[in-house]
């Protein structure tokens, strides 16, 4: 191992800053708290570093700090306390740029770790284990590359009152020429790229672009470039629109840098509205106005794609013509390679044409940056999935039962390969995995990962928590509403939403998430490995689950016999779905409070389905009610039925009938999800669903005709009638 040698505090002015900015690497240091040392380099540091930032003022907002992503602050001091926010840290790092430093403050147990790792080379690995695994895993990376002659790190030991670094000898670095050609190289993929996205803007028509890369790569930059080289020639309309506003600063920066170096002078130049003489203009606009106004653009730029739901990028595609789509691949934003993926299949379907590029080469830093080296292979950011053979790829489930099994934590923090496997399949599967999950599985105790592993490769991952065995006290806190205990979501919520504290003593064994292998999809094996989990669970009362409401998965869900007691009361900010809430009841406990649930599920549905769930998707409604009851059966009289009858005929309208056919529609519907038939006799699926947003949703006319493409009242009550009819004459 390289020895460190002291060195003084001019050395940070004087060499090291020079150095980090001349090969545009990032530098780290990492010191203890309270090291007077340390402080007075911090000063220094923070007048010839601007803009620095604490990420002290993050660590109960992780979420405000995800709003910084695009920005770059020069000095980053980042101090681990007994715990570790891994979403924080991931996010913080990234907005370091080459020639900046992230300052690293640990507890002294760690640093002596640290010096004790670098004198020890029999050590692989650095113990900070007592408060984070993930922490433990990049700083042995970071170490991992202490033999390269880039000057990345620094030590300042409190102990000897000394600033350790690598040694000056070994800081021979590369030639200037290589630093140039890279440099060549950058702008020429750069400029590749910024011409497909300004070909959205002069091209033809539907033919959107998705640009995809890992972070520091220069996706800002190049949308920033391309409006600025459309905008000043042609008098066009670009709007901006991303999760976060402050996203989006560095496209705005990038552009007005751009016309400046074309000699464009800005009429208009705000932060986050430009005018150009020509009239052109460049302008943010949040999602959610994107979508409910009707501001036009020419194009539309949608930053990090990936971190809005899959939904409001749907209706984006409703609304233009010409998009470029841009997003982080493998990122600190949680999104994952599941975003190409999944939306890849929607624009393909809605726009054949589209087109897909990538930037590979990082521009914010070096390509030899070695904390974003730490970073991925610590994280696990990079993990990519296994490919299947032929043979694997024809999933035999009467052979798997003994493929299917629970993890250990020391399995999983000593077999990498497995842990690489996992990673890769959540990502993949799951647009929210973030660095945060990583940490849950290798440090929570309450949480279980179960894996589908026939042979070597992993065809599938459940992620479960147990949660309950609530005291009297936390019952009472529950029930009160006092505060949120982490890691009781199913307990505390029956607990608080519905007033049950007999749900309170019981265990739950809370599924967060599946992962079915993308090649294997759709071939029953979350089923299985539901069912496996359900099998092996024989120290739990209740198997429960919580998920952003589709009709898909909740039809997986009630497939595998759960049943749904809660719809959230307003929609995820991610998902832009409601949340649902299932259980599997396995003790006569359960079974009995699960049947409570299920008859105040019911009454809740009907009476809020016109006022909070007035807004759910018909189809939602139409999969809940079609498998499990929801409606009570009421007896219409025979002069009742009568005029049911008189109304298909044309005698009645339907405003003198509606209560009639909303008892009757219960009675369909009741029949149907006892019976657990998909829709009731003789009625298609998209008849349940105009029944449902007419008579039980009770959705305005407008919304209906527009729905069901009706051109007026009077067809709306004919498609009523014929249904009617259709229905009584069968039944």
């Amino acid at each position: 191992m390289p020895t460190f040698q002291p060195v003084n505090t001019e050395y940070f002015l004087d060499e090291w800053l020079p150095s980090l900015e001349r090969f545009n690497i990032r530098g780290c240091i990492i010191t203890a708290r309270e090291d007077q040392l340390y402080d007075s380099i911090k000063k220094r540091l923070n007048n010839a570093l601007s803009p620095s930032l604490s990420a002290k003022d993050y660590v109960s907002h992780t979420n405000k700090a995800v709003g910084l992503l695009g920005s770059e602050y020069r000095f980053v001091e980042f101090e681990c306390d007994s715990k570790f926010d891994p979403n924080l840290f991931a996010t913080v790092c990234g907005l370091v740029p080459g020639g900046g430093i992230l300052s690293l403050i640990l507890p002294s147990k760690t640093i002596e770790s640290i010096k004790n790792h670098i004198s020890d080379s029999s050590l692989k690995k650095i113990e900070v284990e007592h408060f984070s695994p993930v922490l433990s895993r990049f700083l042995s990376e970071l170490m991992e590359n202490l033999n390269s002659p880039l000057p990345y790190l620094t030590i300042i030991d409190k102990q000897s009152g000394c600033i350790l670094t690598q040694s000056i000898s070994a800081r021979k670095i590369a030639q200037q020429s290589d630093c140039l050609r890279q440099t060549i190289d950058l702008l020429e993929q750069q400029q590749s790229v910024v011409s497909q996205v300004e070909r959205v803007s002069t091209g033809h028509a539907r033919r959107p672009l998705v640009l995809t890369a890992d972070r520091g790569r220069g996706k800002s930059a190049t949308l920033g470039i391309a409006a600025a080289n459309l905008l000043s020639h042609k008098s066009l309309k670009i709007i901006v629109t991303s999760r976060s506003k402050s996203n989006t600063t560095k496209i705005f920066e990038h552009f007005y840098r751009r016309c400046e170096a074309l000699s464009v002078k800005p009429e208009q130049k705000h932060p986050f509205h430009a005018v150009l003489s020509n009239g052109s203009e460049l302008k943010f606009f949040p999602c959610d106005k994107v979508i409910g106004s009707d501001e036009q653009a020419h194009t539309i730029y949608i930053d990090e794609a990936a971190a809005l739901p899959v939904s409001v990028l749907q209706k984006l595609c409703t609304r233009f013509n010409r998009m470029v789509f841009s997003t982080t691949t493998h990122g600190y934003e949680g999104n994952g390679q599941g975003f190409e993926i999944r939306f890849k299949k929607h624009l393909i379907d809605v726009f054949p044409q589209t087109r897909f590029t990538k930037l590979i080469e990082p521009i914010r830093w070096s390509s030899s940056d070695l904390i974003e080296s730490a970073m991925f292979k610590g994280f696990l950011l990079n993990s990519s999935i296994l490919s299947l053979s032929k043979n694997e790829l024809e999933p035999k489930l009467f052979q798997y039962d003994d493929c299917f099994r629970l993890l250990t934590k020391s399995e999983l923090k000593t077999n990498e390969k497995l842990l690489t496997q996992i990673i890769a399949l959540l990502i993949n599967a799951h647009y929210q995995t973030r660095p945060a999950d990583l940490e849950q599985i290798l440090s929570n105790p309450a949480m279980q990962v179960a894996v589908l592993q026939p042979e070597e490769k992993i065809l599938g991952v459940i992620l479960a928590v147990k949660e309950g065995d609530f005291s009297a006290s936390q019952i009472e806190s529950a029930y009160k509403g006092r505060k949120s205990m982490a890691g009781q979501f199913t307990p505390q919520s029956i607990i608080s939403h519905l007033g049950l504290k007999e749900a309170g003593p019981l265990s739950y064994l809370r599924i967060m998430r599946i992962a079915i292998h993308p090649q294997l999809q759709n071939q029953g094996l979350g089923s299985f490995m539901v069912e496996s989990l359900i099998r092996q669970a024989k120290e739990v009362d209740a198997i429960s689950t919580s998920f952003a409401m589709t009709a898909e998965v909740l039809n997986f869900w009630f497939k595998n016999r759960f049943s749904i007691y809660r719809i959230g009361s307003s929609k995820d900010s991610s998902s832009g779905a409601y949340n649902a809430e299932m259980i599997y009841p396995l003790s006569p406990k359960a079974d009995a409070i699960n049947s409570i649930l299920k008859c105040r599920f019911k009454n809740q549905l009907n009476f809020k389905s016109t006022t909070e769930y007035r807004s759910l998707d018909s189809e939602l409604i139409v999969t809940i009610v079609t498998n499990q009851p929801v409606f009570n059966e009421v007896q219409l009289t025979s002069c009742e039925q009568e005029e049911l009858l008189n109304f298909s005929k044309g005698y009645r309208s339907l405003s003198m009938v509606s209560d009639l056919l909303y008892f009757w529609l219960g009675n369909t519907l009741a029949l149907s999800s006892e019976k657990f038939t998909k829709i009731p006799p003789l009625i298609g699926k998209n008849e349940v669903a105009f029944l449902i947003d007419l008579l039980f949703l009770k959705k305005d006319n407008d919304v209906i005709l527009s729905t069901y493409k009706l051109s007026g009242r009077k067809q709306l009550q004919q498609w009523l009638r014929e249904i009617v009819a259709q229905q009584l004459a069968s039944s």
